[in-house]
């Protein structure tokens, strides 16, 4: 409130002079204007938002990346060691290396005695591997669906196609009924679980593919 819409308001209440019985009401008034000076429609500051989440957490540098992976492989090459997905694994860490991205990796693939959630170590929070673009806050989060679809590569690279990947991986991250005989098989007689990069909602369970057909995979950084 200004000095002349003040001086209005005590004109109204009979308050003009040096008259005691108004102090009450002036007090009350100039409280008012204390409260109007403040306000965001009178010029005074907004509320401080602070930074977004997204950015905060990024800026903490705890965050790993994800990346879809550029080459796609045959469903028999991803098996084996005692992971039963140790092709899978080298693959995400030969892309990362040829990349430049540093880190540890692991592919984001079930088997019928693991299960893709569960291999991937860490608390997160996982970012595209452009570092600004957030998928999953933290591990529990893994079981949902990212916010934004994993559809860029360890490149940085963003796919302008469908991609299908391999994950073997329900939703949840939970190993699927189809996992190629533990990544073993190439046949067109077994079926395994694809995801579809870039798109959120059926990131990891789309459809049963044929075992004889070569596609990407999901690299998880993990610490």
């Amino acid at each position: 409130m200004t000095i002349s819409s003040l001086r209005l308001a005590l004109l109204l209440l009979g308050c003009v002079g040096a008259v005691p019985a108004c102090a009450t009401s002036t007090r009350a008034v100039t409280s008012d204007a204390g409260l109007d000076a403040e306000s965001p429609s009178e010029g005074g500051p907004l509320p401080d938002a602070g930074a977004p989440p997204d950015a905060e957490a990024n800026a903490s540098g705890g965050g790993a990346r994800v990346f879809v992976t550029a080459t796609k492989y045959a469903a028999k090459s991803l098996g084996g060691g005692a992971s039963r997905v140790a092709g899978a694994d080298g693959f995400c860490a030969n892309a990362a290396a040829a990349a430049g991205l540093g880190g540890s990796w692991v592919a984001w693939l079930s088997t019928s005695t693991v299960n893709a959630i569960d291999r991937v170590t860490g608390t997160g929070p996982w970012y595209l591997v452009d570092g600004t673009t957030l998928l999953f806050s933290n591990k529990a989060a893994l079981a949902t669906v990212p916010r934004a679809g994993i559809g860029m590569n360890e490149l940085g690279v963003r796919s302008e196609t469908i991609t299908r990947v391999w994950t073997g991986t329900a939703n949840g991250g939970a190993v699927s009924l189809f996992t190629c005989d533990d990544w073993t098989n190439g046949t067109n007689r077994g079926k395994g679980m694809v995801g579809i990069g870039g798109q959120a909602a059926e990131w990891t369970q789309f459809l049963e593919e044929s075992c004889d057909h070569q596609e990407s995979l999901y690299c998880f950084e993990v610490k």
